[in-house]
């Protein structure tokens, strides 16, 4: 849960940084967001409450206006939207339903911003 929310404070705050820290903020996104997933259809449900709420607010974040130049937070958004395909084509009908929910919620999101 820090961990993702300190790649987004650095991904907002610095929205084109191009360099090492752009490729560190990459390689957390996609290792991390498969987990947020899983996390977020987990059987605990304070695990559940606490990481659903993290994965809407996240398809809420970067399904923002300013997501669709290429910079740090398109990548981010990019690799939010894979996880999610990827927990639809699984196999646990909870994480799918979850993903469904979050795509759902970033589609919903994109379209009222437009």
């Amino acid at each position: 849960h820090a961990l993702v929310l300190v790649a987004i404070g650095r991904t907002t705050s610095h929205p084109n940084q191009h360099g090492k820290g752009a490729n560190l903020e990459d390689s957390i996104y996609v290792r991390v967001w498969p987990y947020v997933c899983s996390l977020a259809s987990h059987s605990d449900s304070i695990i559940r409450a606490l990481f659903r709420e993290l994965l809407l607010q996240c398809c809420r974040l970067f399904s923002n206006r300013d997501c669709r130049e290429q910079n740090e937070k398109t990548r981010a958004a990019r690799y939010l939207v894979d996880a999610l395909f990827e927990a639809l084509a699984g196999h646990q009908a909870s994480k799918r339903a979850q993903a469904a929910e979050a795509l759902a919620e970033f589609v919903n999101w994109t379209c009222k911003q437009m």
